[in-house]
């Protein structure tokens, strides 16, 4: 039986606030690593297949955590769970910077490093999307979930310039070290929130039985299962990619340089912060559904143009448009999730959901680096994102293309 909580009126204005600014600084120094691990790595090793390792333990964890460590969000407070997930990464990345700058550091200990980060990543990111409703209310999830994803996408467009620009200029050790510092306050983010409701917590026994409630929700509720596995499928094929994407990058603009690199990542950036600003409109002119329908074809469109030019202003401007049809796809996702779960479940449906999705990342960063040095790196890009585009053409023809911006479960107040 669920044990219920008393519920408080919420300032929801100033807790997302709070929330919302310590984001902002958390995924800035998540931006800044997005670019300097992988390059870090490339210091170590050039060959694809070592990259494909890295992304594969940086995301192995999603799937654990999300068949396994579910019914931990329901049982707990999430708000202590964000915290000490945050506490943990910070000391994760000083250590890192730490055993870099002694200069002993192996490839295999970045793998190591790469499991616990994504370990952290994979409890955190799942207990914050399940925690967001409670402090939405007045605010809408659609707005909160856009607003979380521009300042994402501003990290994106600035943090991974600003990694290469640190690394040229301090070196690693220091870039790790800056983004350790973002995760404290992130953590501290946190740990000023007031007057939150109490959500109701499910009991501590019956582990199996619970995470059965909420893997059956996910695949009972049509439109969550059905978005979920297009999000497995495109990080399946955007798993090689993502892993890759520095000797993509290199490729392409026939370069190494970190600077030039980071200019490179710009245009994801650009991209998505053009679609983190439009999602709430065009989500309220053409619903929800049709929506990630939408950007889902958008963002294959955009991965396969990607390689058929070595200009950099031309691959930046076709990054942009990809990503920016990638935003639309991903808060249209996340706010399906939160809309069409009861929030006893959504801890558990938030990370399954996650686990499902995200299970295809480190397979198709393994298959696709272990093919791409045998047949070729742009060989492997060009044809991946055709499966994308496919997939979005049978979603149009399913009950995600009907699906409405309008909540079926209780929100909190």
């Amino acid at each position: 039986m669920v044990s219920q909580g008393t519920h408080r009126r919420v300032p929801p204005a100033r807790n997302f606030s709070i929330v919302w600014t310590g984001q902002t600084v958390s995924l800035f120094g998540d931006y800044v690593a997005y670019l300097t691990v992988p390059l870090f790595l490339a210091e170590l090793s050039q060959r694809a297949f070592a990259f494909g390792i890295l992304s594969a333990a940086e995301n192995l964890p999603t799937l654990i955590f999300g068949f396994v460590g579910a019914t931990l969000l329901d049982r707990y407070r999430l708000r202590w769970i964000i915290v000490s997930n945050e506490l943990a990464r910070a000391a994760a990345f000083f250590s890192l910077a730490i055993m870099v700058r002694g200069g002993t550091f192996t490839t295999w200990g970045l793998f190591a490093f790469a499991f616990i980060a994504g370990s952290l990543a994979a409890s955190f990111n799942a207990s914050l999307q399940a925690f967001i409703p409670s402090i939405a209310a007045g605010l809408g999830l659609t707005r909160a979930n856009g607003r979380l994803s521009l300042s994402q996408q501003i990290a994106f467009l600035l943090g991974p310039l600003t990694g290469g620009l640190i690394v040229k200029g301090a070196g690693f050790s220091v870039a790790f070290a800056f983004n350790g510092m973002t995760f404290l306050v992130s953590a501290l983010s946190f740990m000023y929130l007031s007057r939150l409701p109490k959500r109701a917590l499910i009991p501590g026994d019956h582990f199996f039985e619970n995470l059965r409630e909420g893997w059956a929700h996910l695949w009972s509720e049509h439109r969550i299962r059905l978005t979920t596995l297009g999000g497995g499928l495109a990080n399946f094929v955007t798993g090689f990619i993502e892993a890759t994407l520095v000797l993509i990058g290199a490729q392409l603009l026939g370069t190494d340089d970190p600077a030039r690199l980071g200019i490179f990542f710009v245009g994801m950036g650009a991209g998505g912060i053009i679609g983190a600003i439009s999602v709430s409109k065009v989500i309220g002119r053409i619903q929800i559904g049709r929506t990630y329908v939408f950007g889902f074809a958008i963002f294959g469109l955009g991965m396969f143009g990607l390689t058929w030019s070595s200009n950099l202003l031309v691959v930046t401007s076709i990054l942009a448009v990809g990503f920016a049809g990638l935003v639309w796809a991903n808060v249209s996702l996340l706010t399906m999730r939160q809309l069409y779960t009861p929030q006893h479940l959504l801890g558990r449906v938030s990370a399954a959901g996650r686990g499902l999705a995200w299970s295809t990342v480190p397979f198709g960063a393994l298959f696709g680096t272990a093919l791409a040095d045998r047949i070729g790196l742009l060989t492997i890009v060009r044809l991946g994102p055709v499966l994308i585009v496919l997939f979005a053409v049978y979603l149009s023809r399913t009950v995600v293309w009907s699906a409405l911006n309008v909540a079926e479960y209780d929100q909190p107040a």
